[in-house]
């Protein structure tokens, strides 16, 4: 955005019908302007950070500390542009003032600033959710003396209230890993939802064990993404080392949501997964799988990690086809289930029966499923896909939504007149 454009939303905020009724507020801190044309690479004008004066700073620190009524921050910086701007202490000051009444509060800043961002004493009273994405400018950056001095106690001090903890690092970014030694959080006791995203670079994840094992008694959501480093293939670990890893041992004993992101590499590791799973399986209603397919041949052992009529409500799955059969078994092992969610290859079934035969012959009509919201990969084939959502309109009559996407594949398409959210894209 322009300086003029900057001015205006932050007079915007000024407003006291604005600061009354806002509920919700972001703050990305920076703004841009062009130069001249002499800088464009290959014709694409670029843009670069603009000065930021003092009178702005003024500006901003008093429309903020006028914004008491927020419950919800987001606090970012741009991670493509090296620096941190001038005017971050003015803009913190300023939504320091909602300390009291504050219930989320989303960080997405370097390392570098966050001296400069949170004093590490901050306490926030009635704050639930705490949502912390760290990124390092510099490889040179001492990561973990700012975990263990200004990020971990500032995490503790929101002991008594924290239900939600969220810390991740994006891949765009120098990685880092985010629970080490230095990460030395206190017990949260109210603490229900975790999630980590970092990368692994060795079979060693005794440090993420500790904390859930720190807090097993009161997590039921875990959301755990793996990240593998770009540069250091070699030091991802074997799949039957992944699997013998401490963080992968934790017992949580009142999980009911769990969601498991791997790299690709571990498209073969499904029999694995099925063991991984079966400590949680009694207690769990919704879980979701990313970032790799299980291949066909697999997911019957993916599913014997479940008994039969397991009260799974919510699943997500990437499976290298979607077809009667599956459907079949996932009605056989989860009778109650309401949502399934499959990322896909391609739309099959037998070659001598048709997609409603092949419903018919595996049980599925007269399942209880609501939502069925798929998506094709873009080297998927589909053949079919307007056959099979015909035959799930007549075989699943409590289906309320139908979602076969696929990209690249044309525009929007509905598929007979439904009277639902049926839908073809």
């Amino acid at each position: 955005m322009t300086l003029a454009q900057y001015d205006k939303r932050v007079a915007n905020l000024g407003s006291p019908l604005v600061q009354q009724y806002v509920r919700h507020l972001q703050l990305w801190p920076y703004a841009y302007r062009a130069r001249s044309n002499r800088d464009t690479i290959d014709g694409v004008s670029k843009r670069w950070p603009t000065p930021y004066t003092a009178e702005r700073g003024v500006r901003t620190y008093k429309t903020l500390k006028a914004m008491t009524r927020v419950t919800a921050l987001e606090v970012g910086l741009n991670r493509y542009h090296l620096y941190v701007p001038d005017f971050l202490p003015a803009v913190v000051a300023g939504w320091a003032s909602m300390r009291t009444t504050l219930v989320t509060l989303t960080m997405d800043i370097p390392a570098e600033a966050w001296h400069r961002a949170v004093p590490s004493t901050a306490v926030f009273p009635v704050l639930e959710g705490l949502h912390l994405i760290l990124w390092w400018v510099y490889q040179s950056t001492d990561g973990e003396a700012i975990m263990r001095d200004i990020v971990a106690p500032f995490i503790s001090n929101q002991h008594c209230s924290l239900t939600q903890l969220s810390l991740r690092t994006p891949r765009t970014a120098y990685q880092y890993i985010l629970v080490h030694p230095s990460l030395s959080i206190r017990l949260l006791p109210r603490l229900e939802s975790l999630t980590i995203e970092q990368i692994i670079t060795s079979a060693n994840t005794q440090h993420l064990r500790r904390l859930l094992d720190l807090h097993s008694p009161s997590i039921t959501h875990l959301d755990l993404r793996i990240l593998s480093p770009e540069s250091r293939y070699s030091l991802i670990p074997s799949i039957d080392e992944w699997y013998t890893q401490p963080a992968l041992q934790a017992r949580l004993p009142h999980l009911k949501s769990l969601a498991l992101s791997l790299p690709s590499t571990f498209m073969a590791s499904a029999p694995h997964i099925g063991e991984y799973l079966k400590p949680y399986a009694p207690t769990l209603t919704a879980l979701e799988l990313r970032g790799f397919f299980v291949p066909w041949h697999h997911v019957a052992d993916f599913l014997r990690a479940f008994a039969c009529n397991h009260p799974l409500e919510t699943l997500t799955l990437c499976v290298e086809c979607l077809n009667p059969q599956l459907l079949g078994l996932l009605r056989d092992r989860f009778p109650r289930l309401r949502r399934f969610s499959p990322a896909y290859h391609d739309i099959d079934h037998a070659p001598a029966l048709s997609f409603e035969e092949g419903l018919r012959t595996h049980g599925v009509r007269g399942w209880g499923l609501r939502h069925l919201e798929g998506v094709m990969q873009p080297w998927g084939i589909c053949d079919g896909a307007e056959e099979f959502t015909l035959a799930l309109k007549e075989a699943l009559p409590d289906l309320q939504t139908l979602s076969l996407f696929w990209p690249y594949y044309g525009s929007y398409k509905a598929i007979g007149p439904f009277g639902r959210n049926f839908m073809i894209h």
